[in-house]
């Protein structure tokens, strides 16, 4: 089953810098790189003077005053969790209601900023509060519909919820009273406004809200008028209506059924149906495949432009736009992932369309929806399960159903670009080549470097292919198989052809598998490790009764020790850890005795990096063992949910470091990527050093001049012939250029540097070689 996709909005904000630490703490503090802050975006809207609101799950509410660049939480008085619609009237007021439909909450923006507070109010002076929509209105009428409890049909055996129908406000909330009186049921489905006075409101039948009837009124709810024609069994029930000014009323619904496990001809996506003739006939305009392997078939919210007759619709993912009220459609050129809730918004200038899409992220459209970009540079997904690193420091991970890449250091993602199709315990690896290979449930999958599409190597419905590990000659993994025993594959061409390697010793199967140099280590499905010298010729038992069994993860430590994690609430439970590859065990994690740190229910994260330091992490910290004191520290700060209690819901699912660099990356079930970055280093957070000093004091890197105005030469020396990387960062982070690049000779090169188009500040020199890193400050004065 898939579990909660959580996702969140990125509040573009640099976290601060805390004191210089010792070398034992110096990577304890983190900060969102690509990150978002809060979860589950629930609604979006767009007040009258083009501000952006949305309403989230996990973290309340936020607003962005520059078309969504920046934001900030506004929630005095409001609960964090649970949020779900947002509106806005052009009477500066914003409403806002729970995901549980039990409370409503409004705000009164015409007041100061630092007075804003969100109240209580009820729609229904008869103690029925609740509601699942609202319709504002050019007025500065506000409308919602209310519901009641769920009522028991013995005729369909089904439970239906009975309602109160649709409520009014002319005073921004303070008062209601109905404008819908009770029709055939008071179920309304969808309410829409059309011409002056014209509002149109679906019911659903009360034998079971198949059938959907419609109801007009001309004179502002004075008197209403049943519609002649009805939509029979859409099955999955309607989502959102739109009533034109030639008086065109379309009508969007979600999808009929689950694709999985039946064969049922009716069974269809999401659709758009059309009537024409005031609800006499109604025509289905559009229709969205029931494709297996895409949840993605729900037709959502509609936005209409009256002045232009212009129609978007939210196709969980691709949006349709109709450019003549509604009677023909064009798919947007872009694909928004997001499986759960969405929501569009149009501001007054027509000039931006805003969607959002669980777990796809927030984007924004300045082409009339024929393109979006992700305006936070973040992740789309979270529940993000390992991380990896090719030899330019471009960034990789994947999360149950995407595969991402960065080139900035996390800064920013682009699109994924393939589907898994839901994914558990997904991986990702780079080879030496800087070959990236991802091993999923549905696939085994390779991709030559950030850019490149993420292609199919081997493929099967009831295979699932685990990790990829490297020897000195092979590619590695194996396969779990509904219809035959597991088995270890290997490859020496890249992934383009592999081999089964047949003879597990006693006929065991692999529960684990990880290589170095011509070395392999095999544990089995009981407590037995098996060792191969020679990649796999032939095998060695290390151990027959090892205290552990089916291990989460395992792999080699940069010192050549084996670690092993295992997941859940046993005794063998935490980090174990072998210096002999395998033959005897230490349970290092949780430490016994240490009252410091806190054991987390399950584990997610186990990993070393070159100075042999243990990072384990799991649902309620990160934890860090250091050679220097043999002691775990809890170094989660940053790592949790802002709104959230930190001690439970860390969930840090993998810990990488660029080598050279210096630079930590961790993969947040809860959360997203981050980044830490190590004291020398701090001014890639954007605080420049007390005292920068020239480059020719500290490093082989030397610009002149230095201040400058608008150009300037680099001189930089290489130690030995080899690839080299030189860069230009600003104090953010975010690489400005690339200078130079590929295979030098050693010795003094030296390259201009034009940096007229940038702005007065200091920037960072960065050069990369196989033997390591050299930074030296650079200022331009303007």
């Amino acid at each position: 089953m898939k579990r909660i996709i959580l996702s969140f909005l990125t509040v573009l904000v640099i976290a601060a810098i805390t004191p210089a630490m010792s070398r034992s703490q110096t990577h304890t503090v983190w900060h969102p790189s690509g990150g978002p802050v809060g979860g589950e975006i629930s609604d979006v809207g767009v007040d009258s003077s083009g501000g952006v609101w949305v309403a989230t799950n996990k973290a309340g509410c936020y607003y962005s005053i520059d078309h969504s660049d920046h934001w900030a939480p506004v929630n005095p008085g409001l609960p964090t969790v649970g949020l779900g619609t947002i509106a806005l009237s052009n009477r500066g007021y914003v409403f806002a209601n729970t995901q549980s439909l039990d409370q409503t909450f409004r705000l009164n923006m015409n007041l100061p900023r630092n007075s804003w507070h969100w109240e209580i109010i009820h729609t229904d002076t008869l103690g029925v509060k609740n509601h699942n929509f609202f319709v504002t209105t050019p007025e500065g009428w506000v409308f919602a519909n209310g519901t009641t409890n769920y009522y028991y049909d013995n005729n369909t055996h089904m439970y239906h919820q009975g309602g109160v129908s649709v409520r009014k406000s002319t005073d921004n909330g303070s008062t209601w009273t109905d404008f819908i009186p009770p029709l055939v049921d008071s179920n309304v489905s969808v309410f829409a406004r059309g011409n002056t006075g014209v509002y149109v409101a679906a019911t659903g039948t009360a034998g079971g809200r198949l059938d959907h009837y419609f109801y007009e009124t001309t004179d502002d709810g004075a008197h209403w008028t049943k519609l002649p024609g009805a939509i029979v069994d859409t099955g999955g029930g309607l989502v959102d209506m739109v009533v034109t000014k030639n008086g065109n009323i379309l009508v969007s619904t979600n999808q009929k059924g689950h694709p999985y496990g039946s064969n049922d001809p009716t069974l269809h996506g999401g659709r758009i149906y059309l009537s024409t003739d005031n609800g006499t006939t109604w025509k289905i305009i559009y229709q969205r495949t029931n494709d297996a392997y895409d949840f993605r078939n729900n037709i959502d919210k509609m936005v209409y432009v009256r002045s232009t007759d212009v129609v978007y619709a939210d196709a969980h993912g691709p949006i349709l736009r109709s450019s003549d009220g509604g009677v023909t459609w064009k798919l947007g050129t872009s694909y928004i992932f997001g499986d759960e809730r969405s929501s569009l918004a149009l501001p007054p200038d027509e000039k931006n369309l805003y969607m959002i899409c669980e777990p796809g992220g927030f984007f924004r459209s300045a082409d009339s929806g024929k393109s979006f970009v992700d305006k936070n540079g973040t992740i789309k997904a979270s529940f993000l399960y390992a991380l990896a690193l090719d030899s330019h420091a471009n960034l990789f991970t994947v999360s149950e159903d995407f595969y991402y890449y960065s080139t900035d250091h996390g800064a920013s993602w682009p699109l994924p670009y393939l589907f898994f199709g839901e994914s558990y315990l997904p991986s990702v690896m780079c080879a030496r080549n800087d070959h990236i290979f991802v091993a999923s449930d549905l696939g085994l999958y390779r991709a030559r470097g950030p850019g490149d599409t993420l292609h199919n190597l081997l493929f099967s419905q009831i295979i699932k292919y685990q990790p990829v590990q490297q020897t000195d000659n092979k590619l590695w993994t194996w396969e779990l198989r509904n219809d035959a025993p597991r088995r270890v594959i290997w490859s020496n061409d890249d992934g383009d052809h592999w081999t089964p390697l047949t003879d597990i010793p006693n006929g065991d199967q692999p529960g684990g598998l990880i290589g170095k140099n011509n070395m392999l280590l095999l544990a089995g499905q009981g407590q037995t490790f098996y060792l191969s010298l020679d990649e796999g010729s032939s095998w060695q038992v290390q151990t027959s009764s090892a205290p552990i069994s089916q291990p989460y993860k395992i792999q080699y430590a940069h010192d050549g020790t084996v670690l092993v994690l295992i997941a859940g609430n046993t005794g063998s439970s935490g980090a174990w850890q072998s210096l002999d590859s395998g033959k005897t065990w230490n349970h290092i994690f949780p430490p016994g005795g240490d009252p410091t740190v806190r054991v987390s229910t399950d584990y997610f994260a186990i990993n070393s990096d070159d100075e042999n330091t243990i990072f384990v992490g799991g649902d309620s910290g990160l934890y860090r063992y250091t050679p220097i004191d043999q002691k775990w520290h809890d170094v989660g700060s940053g790592l949790n949910w802002g709104n959230w209690d930190s001690t439970k819901f860390t969930n840090v699912s993998d810990v990488i470091k660029d080598p050279i660099t210096k630079r930590y990356y961790a993969a947040s079930r809860a959360q997203s990527v981050f980044e830490s970055v190590p004291e020398a280093n701090q001014s890639f957070l954007g605080v420049e050093p007390s005292n920068p000093v020239s480059a020719s004091a500290t490093s082989s890197i030397v610009n002149y001049p230095n201040p400058f105005t608008t150009s300037t030469m680099i001189s930089f020396h290489i130690q030995k012939d080899g690839p080299i990387h030189l860069y230009v960062y600003d104090l953010a982070g975010k690489q400005i250029a690339e200078l130079a690049g590929g295979s030098f000779t050693a010795g003094d090169h030296s390259v201009a540097f034009d940096g007229s188009h940038l702005a007065s500040g200091s920037y960072m020199l960065v050069l990369r070689e196989s033997t390591g890193s050299q930074e030296a400050m650079m200022t331009i004065t303007k």
